[in-house]
């Protein structure tokens, strides 16, 4: 089993860089927040032949400008540190992996950074404090009352999703006005898909940024 990404080579380098072997995991996770991260805003999808569809299409578009937005300050909030990105992606690798309790994951990665941070030839290479700042730096965004804002989001947009879904499987024949219904869906399914997957990476990084702040006391 590697080390944690908090190595003396990523102190020397100033990046989080994965090592092979169990780091593909990790890995996996850094592309998933940058695929998150990507998206670009989309103006809700609107259908002029069927009102139905077209308030569905605005329904799920605010959702999806709501996600967007969250995401956007989160990545703001996260550019400048990769640490603590690495930091969690560490604690959930060794929780699934591992099969380690929080407390435990946690506990496993700030004594595999303090042991590397004691070797450091100076104060500017430690990686704990950069972690920190990471922690505060998210914990700025008010992530408590963020999660109460994302459940009803997330509900209101999986039954959209649900519905989107079942008026794409209604459609009969390809006349225009049925491609153009179908196309208008098949969109809304897309967005929706989207806002759920953002918003429930961002309910896990608030929820991992209280329990960080918690056991960092």
């Amino acid at each position: 089993m590697k080390k944690s990404i908090f190595t003396a080579i990523v102190i020397a380098a100033g990046l989080a860089m994965f090592t092979t072997g169990c780091a593909s995991k990790r890995d996996a996770m850094q592309k998933e927040y940058e695929r998150l991260a990507a998206v670009t805003p989309e103006p809700p999808v609107r259908c002029s032949v069927d009102r139905a569809i077209d308030d569905l299409g605005v329904a799920v578009g605010v959702n999806y400008a709501f996600a967007h937005k969250l995401m956007k300050e989160y990545v703001d909030a996260t550019t400048n540190h990769r640490e603590y990105i690495g930091f969690l992606n560490d604690v959930k690798y060794y929780m699934e992996e591992e099969k380690l309790d929080e407390k435990a994951a946690y506990e496993k990665v700030v004594a595999g950074i303090m042991e590397q941070d004691a070797k450091a030839a100076s104060p500017e290479e430690k990686v704990w404090p950069r972690v920190v700042a990471g922690m505060k730096a998210v914990d700025a965004l008010s992530p408590e009352n963020k999660l109460k804002e994302l459940a009803p989001v997330v509900i209101a947009t999986v039954k959209c999703i649900s519905t989107a879904k079942e008026l794409k499987n209604s459609f009969k024949g390809f006349d225009a006005t049925t491609v153009e219904k179908g196309i208008a869906c098949v969109k809304i399914i897309e967005q929706g898909v989207y806002t759920t997957e953002c918003l429930a990476f961002l309910t896990d990084q608030f929820k991992r940024v209280l329990v960080a702040k918690y056991y960092a006391k």
